[in-house]
């Protein structure tokens, strides 16, 4: 007997390509301590990744566990990281306000912040999508929601890929992927980082949200 309401983030990643910083030079490491001794305002020029050595803690009284464990697929209400792990700062500060963590950084990469560059590319192809949509255009509105949906991942490109050939099973004339090797390419590395920005800005988002909503009490 209880009300629940369900909101839905429409376009919640090509959103948060709108808003997020380029990120331009070579990363800049240092000390936890280095980063902590600079003024706020050469911080700011950075977007910043904390490197930690170990994470540990609970959950806070009436949160929910949204610390993702990738090995057991769950939310976990525990945190018991105990190898290097990376995270933005500004997704470390979100997790802050869920878990009371204790913690250990030694390093810091720092990223320079540049003006946004791909909002215009986003708004662009949301506006097709709305007008192709009114118009009852399918395909132009199909074509500009993959180009949105997609952009982000080749962000993200992974550095190992398959390399193969496809044959025809001659059973049930089914095409399949035969796998050759592998091929390794960093000179995306960059990319890697930004579409990691791109989940990061969305999760941060989504969760201060539930917050502002739903109070003290979730």
């Amino acid at each position: 007997n209880i009300k629940m309401n369900r909101y839905d983030v429409n376009s919640e990643y090509p959103y948060a390509m709108s808003v997020m910083p380029d990120l331009i030079e070579k990363p800049v490491k240092k000390s936890f301590q280095e980063y902590l001794k600079m003024k706020p305002e050469e911080q700011e020029k950075y977007e910043v990744i904390y490197i930690f050595d170990s994470i540990t803690g609970e959950v806070k009284p009436n949160r929910l566990p949204i610390w993702y464990d990738p090995f057991t697929k769950n939310y976990v209400s525990v945190v018991n990281e105990n190898k290097t792990h990376l995270l933005f700062k500004r997704e470390f500060d979100e997790m802050c306000e869920w878990y009371d963590l204790e913690y250990s950084i030694e390093n810091v990469l720092l990223y320079k912040k540049a003006e946004c560059r791909y909002a215009s590319f986003i708004y662009e192809n949301y506006e097709l999508k709305r007008k192709a949509k009114s118009e009852g255009n399918i395909g132009l509105q199909t074509n500009a929601k993959l180009k949105l949906n997609s952009s982000y991942g080749k962000l993200s490109e992974r550095c190992e890929r398959n390399t193969g050939h496809y044959e025809i099973n001659p059973e049930t004339n089914a095409v399949h992927f035969i796998q050759d090797g592998i091929e390794e390419s960093f000179d995306s590395m960059l990319n890697v980082v930004l579409g990691s920005l791109v989940t990061a800005i969305a999760r941060v988002w989504i969760l201060s949200h539930i917050r502002e909503i739903c109070g003290d009490d979730m």
